[in-house]
This record gives structure tokens, sequence and C-alpha cells, in this order.
């Protein structure tokens, strides 16, 4: 039993590393920002366990993150988080920390 728990931790990380090349191919070959955000947001919908993915920018001058590209997230959320002023909530969390938060 505990190769076929190997086998499959194995299998996932292959698929991760797949995904991850596909990712880094996209932004060595194309000058379209546009394009290689919907490449990214593809490709991390991919891995396990991830629902939605969402890509923010900083603007230094503004003091604020805002929402460049997305998928799966409500329309809702969109409007009310399309502009996050700096410090604040989970989303500059992870922009200072640099970890992502695993939500259930």
């Amino acid at each position: 039993m505990e190769n076929i728990g190997s086998y499959e931790k194995l299998s996932q990380r292959n698929r991760d590393l797949e995904i991850l090349t596909r990712i880094i191919q996209s932004v060595h070959k194309s000058y379209n920002l546009e394009e290689v955000y919907m490449v990214i947001l593809d490709s991390v919908m991919e891995l396990e366990n991830v629902d939605m993915v969402m890509v923010y920018l900083i603007d230094k001058q503004r003091h604020e993150a805002i929402l460049q590209a997305h998928r799966n997230l409500p329309g809702d959320y969109v409007r009310r988080a399309g502009r996050i002023p700096c410090l604040k909530g989970v989303t500059w969390k992870v922009i200072n920390r640099g970890e992502l938060p695993i939500c259930p």
C-alpha cells in the first residue's frame, strides 16, 4: 500500500512540474502580458485542489493591489476586491509573506 501512495505523490509532482514548465515556456515565448496571464491561470487551475486563481499587481504610486486576471471568482468578489488598499486583508498578507494560504 505504501508504494501506491508514493506513486500517486510522484505522479502528482510530475503533473505539477509539467504545469510549471508550461508557465515558464509561455512567459519566455510571449510579449503579450494578457496571453501570459491566461496561460498561467489555465495552468494553475489544473493543479490539485485549486478552484480559484487570481493575479494581482502592485501599484506602488497608489499603494494598492490591482486585480489583473482571474478564474472562478464570484462577480461580487471582483467588484469588492478589484483594488485592495495597501496592507489590507489576506491578499496583502500573501504579498508581504510570499506564502499562499491553503483554504479547505
